[in-house]
């Protein structure tokens, strides 16, 4: 390209410094791993919580929400030393690192464990938000999870806005140009399909497996 195009056009407009992202910075700049790590339990100061919830929700996986916000703020004061954020990166894309991060490091942690038949303690907490209001236990949410994760996307989505969010079935097919009685179909072959009880599960986790 000749050096005259190049400077051809309006000229580039300096990065906008993202107000949340200044008021994260003075959280996550001052003292060690650990003294940040206690500064974002304290209050919640960079909002992780919503942004943990509104993060599962887009992605549509079944994670507990408090194991999946604990994982978080652990990633990000180890990332406010070794990925500090910069002044013109967004908050939200900076925690969003953290949160694929998480879910990477909690989704081995279970395919590990389900593999191994390692049976889960009935008082370890990791699996609480999933068996409130439900008749799982602990070993059979963690392989229900592992099961529903590895979904495709287009069938995962509208499982989760109807059996998660709650959501009316009418809603939920309209959003994704299926017919009633495409989601009923949809809904009764995994609902049948998780219930079934232990059964192989593949040897390498993916998103696109297990339609």
């Amino acid at each position: 390209m000749p050096p005259s195009l190049r400077k051809a056009g309006p000229k580039p407009q300096p990065l906008v410094e993202d107000p949340a992202t200044l008021g994260a910075l003075e959280v996550l700049q001052l003292g060690s791993v650990s003294e940040v790590h206690e500064r974002l339990l304290d209050g919640d100061p960079l909002g992780l919580a919503e942004l943990v919830r509104e993060g599962l929700d887009e992605l549509s996986v079944l994670i507990d929400a408090q194991r999946l916000l604990d994982r978080v703020v652990a990633r990000c004061a180890w990332a406010s030393q070794k990925d500090p954020l910069e002044p013109s990166r967004p908050l939200r894309q900076w925690v969003g690192a953290r949160v694929m991060e998480a879910l990477g490091e909690i989704n081995e942690e279970d395919w590990s464990e389900e593999r191994l038949e390692l049976p889960v303690d009935p008082y370890d907490e990791r699996y609480n938000g999933l068996v409130l209001g439900s008749a799982l236990d602990p070993n059979q949410a963690r392989r229900v999870a592992l099961l529903f994760n590895q979904l495709k996307a287009s069938v995962r989505l509208p499982l989760y806005a109807l059996l998660v969010k709650g959501r009316a079935m009418g809603d939920v097919a309209e959003q994704y140009n299926m017919t009633r009685e495409q989601l009923r179909e949809l809904v009764v072959r995994h609902l049948t399909a998780f219930s079934m009880g232990p059964r192989p599960l593949p040897s390498i986790p993916s998103e696109e497996a297990g339609a």
